[in-house]
C-alpha cells in the first residue's frame, strides 16, 4: 500500500508546482476580497482531481496490467486510490481550516463559521471522491470525465432552472446534522469502496 502511494505521489510530481501556483493565486484573490470561499473550494477541488490524474497516468502506462503480475491484490490497488484521495482531502481540509481561521480572526469574522465552512467543503469533497472513483474504475478516465460532468452538472442545473425549489429542514434535523453528516459521509465512502473493489475484481486487462 505504501509503495503504491509513493508511486502515485511521484507520478504527480510535475503537477505540484501548478497546483501550488494556482492555489496561491486564489489565496491572493480571496484575501483581497476578504472571502475565503474561492481558496477553500479550489483547494478541495485539486484534492479530488489529483487522484484522477494519478489514474490517468496508470491508464496511459498500462500500469494495472503490470501491477496484477506483482504480489498485489486487486483490493489493495483499489484502496490505495481511496487512501490517496482521503489523504489529499485531509491535507487540503487542514490547510483550508488553518488559513480560514487565521484570516477570519484577522478580519474579525466568525471563526466557528470559518471552521464549519472548511469542514463542509471537505466533506463535500469526500462525497465527490466517493462518486468519482467507482465511475473511473468502471469506465476509465476519458469516458468517466464526461459521465461525471453529467452526474454533477445535471442536479445543479435542475436546482437553478426549476423555480420555487425549497428545502425546509426541521430545527431538530438541523441540530442533528453535525452528528449525522460525518456518519453519512463515512458510510458513502465505505459503500463506494465496496463497489469499486467489486468492479475492479471483475475487470480484465
Amino acid at each position: 500500500m505504501i509503495g503504491l502511494l509513493i508511486k502515485d505521489l511521484y507520478a504527480l510530481k510535475k503537477q505540484w508546482r501548478v497546483v501550488f501556483l494556482i492555489t496561491i493565486i486564489y489565496l491572493v484573490f480571496s484575501i483581497s476580497s476578504e472571502n475565503m470561499s474561492m481558496f477553500s473550494t479550489i483547494s478541495i477541488v485539486y484534492a479530488i482531481i489529483l487522484p484522477m490524474s494519478a489514474m490517468a497516468y496508470d491508464e496511459h502506462c498500462k500500469w494495472d496490467k503490470y501491477a496484477l503480475s506483482l504480489p498485489l491484490s486487486r483490493t489493495t490497488i483499489v484502496l490505495s486510490k481511496y487512501v490517496l484521495g482521503i489523504m489529499l482531502n485531509l491535507a487540503a481540509g487542514i490547510l483550508v481550516s488553518g488559513v480560514n481561521v487565521a484570516f477570519s480572526y484577522y478580519w474579525g469574522q466568525d471563526i466557528g463559521e470559518a471552521i464549519a465552512t472548511a469542514l463542509g467543503i471537505s466533506g463535500a469533497g469526500l462525497i465527490m471522491l466517493a462518486v468519482m472513483l467507482p465511475v473511473l474504475f468502471k469506465f476509465g478516465v476519458e469516458k468517466a470525465r464526461l459521465i461525471m460532468i453529467v452526474i454533477f452538472l445535471v442536479p445543479t442545473l435542475l436546482v437553478l432552472l426549476v423555480p420555487g425549489v425549497e428545502f425546509d429542514l426541521s430545527p431538530q434535523l438541523l441540530s442533528a446534522l453535525p452528528y449525522l453528516l460525518p456518519v453519512a459521509i463515512v458510510a458513502v465512502v465505505l459503500l463506494s469502496m465496496l463497489i469499486s473493489v467489486k468492479i475492479y475484481t471483475r475487470k480484465e486487462f
